[in-house]
């Protein structure tokens, strides 16, 4: 990829960043980006869980325990996931307090909201992007611009108790028509599929993209992917 225009954009590869680890490692995938206005920043794309752990553990580390620890929401918890994450960051040479973007589907998109909230993390959040996430629970700072897309069908969004009160006036979430099935709607390709009509219906209505896109789109510069497991 070496453009990112919208937000189906980001949704597609949080896709591919699954298929690239699946249920034996984690990929953590991340691009720099330059802006429409020449604002550098660094796109990452966390995983969502591919191990459930159902009769032996394989070797991702976003599996089913990570993501029963992310829900709980507690410092305390913090998953060698969220680690990995800090490490590939790093290693990627992300200087300390540099523009990121965190984008991420299901448990993906509940790490973003994770790092985001956490007044450790050594990064400037400036955008966040979920697909099938239960994130309310978090308290993502209020100058950070949030999509938060959910299937009207998918019912791992509303594990956060929050399925349909007020979110923040910083985030934006998004009900979409999905798949009848619920299984079916928490998908990733259905998500981007649905982000995309959205995103079509919203500039024939609007005459325009959605707010904050100079955010979350931009040329890419520089892309890696990270791969590790337990």
């Amino acid at each position: 990829m070496t453009e990112i225009t919208s937000l189906s954009d980001l949704v597609s590869v949080n896709g591919t960043t699954d298929l690239m680890g699946g249920e034996d490692a984690t990929v953590i995938d991340i691009k720099k980006v330059v802006g429409p206005d020449g604002t550098e920043k660094w796109f990452v794309s966390l995983p969502s869980t591919q191990d459930w752990q159902l009769f032996s553990d394989t070797g991702a580390l976003n599996d089913r325990d990570s993501n029963i620890a992310l829900m709980m929401n507690d410092p305390n918890m913090r998953t060698v996931y969220e680690r990995a994450v800090l490490e590939a960051m790093q290693d990627a040479g992300i200087p300390q307090g540099s523009n990121v973007v965190l984008a991420g589907f299901s448990q993906g998109g509940i790490t973003a909201a994770s790092l985001a909230s956490d007044s450790q993390f050594p990064y400037n959040t400036v955008g966040i992007v979920t697909d099938g996430t239960p994130s309310d629970s978090f308290h993502i700072p209020s100058h950070i611009p949030v999509y938060a897309f959910q299937h009207v069908t998918d019912v791992v969004p509303m594990l956060d108790g929050n399925p349909y009160g007020s979110p923040p006036e910083n985030v934006q979430r998004v009900l979409l028509e999905g798949p009848a099935s619920p299984i079916a709607a928490h998908d990733n390709a259905a998500y981007t599929s649905s982000v995309k009509r959205w995103e079509e219906r919203y500039a024939e209505v609007f005459g325009g993209p959605p707010p904050n896109m100079d955010v979350f789109t931009g040329q890419v510069v520089d892309h890696i992917a990270y791969r590790t497991h337990e």
